[in-house]
């Protein structure tokens, strides 16, 4: 099974009643980084489900198909938006020096939604789907590994700098953070 396949499979088998469709993103400079690079919607059956956006290609950074990542944003509505933020984030992981590990955290310039404060993303595990949907395996043992893209604040990018990755999740956790709120209040 290719690379591609496996991937192709991995989100079925997560998602596989769902919706799915693929978009390029032309504009910026994605396309010359990652000729192959797109993004996948997964639309949702119920209100009570996010839209997901996974990046399909990031995988290309790592040629020899070790630590391969991809990304992917959760969101309260459909939006070409989310397409543009993948197709940056993923140009910067590519970016000599930027590759992208759990707790880094990227300024993308504007809010995650029109109007919402939240203008970082803070790299993480997916924890809404847990291990299942984390490694993608291929060719005998490598993992594609897909992470989270959740938005955040100045203020807890701040908080994660001083304090690290786990102080910024027990926060989350304590004030039970609705993460598909584009106007969610600041945990700190």
């Amino acid at each position: 099974m290719t690379i591609h396949e496996a991937q192709i499979d991995h989100l079925e088998k997560n998602w596989p009643s769902h919706k799915k469709e693929s978009f390029t993103w032309d504009l910026g400079p994605i396309k010359q980084a990652l000729p192959n690079f797109s993004v996948i919607r997964i639309t949702p059956k119920s209100s009570d489900e996010p839209w997901v956006y996974l990046s399909h290609g990031a995988r290309e950074i790592n040629k020899n198909h070790h630590d391969c990542r991809e990304f992917f944003i959760l969101a309260p509505s459909e939006s070409p938006r989310h397409i543009e933020t993948l197709a940056m984030l993923v140009n910067f992981h590519a970016s000599e020096n930027n590759f992208l590990t759990i707790g880094a955290c990227v300024n993308i310039g504007r809010g995650w939604l029109e109007g919402s404060n939240l203008d970082h993303l803070l790299i993480s595990i997916p924890y809404p789907f847990g291990p299942k949907l984390e490694k993608c395996h291929f060719d005998g043992g490598n993992i594609i590994k897909y992470l989270w893209l959740l938005p955040v604040n100045q203020a807890e990018k701040e908080y994660l700098n001083q304090l690290g990755l786990e102080a910024l999740e027990s926060k989350f956790d304590e004030n039970a953070i609705d993460y598909l709120d584009p106007n969610r209040s600041s945990v700190i």
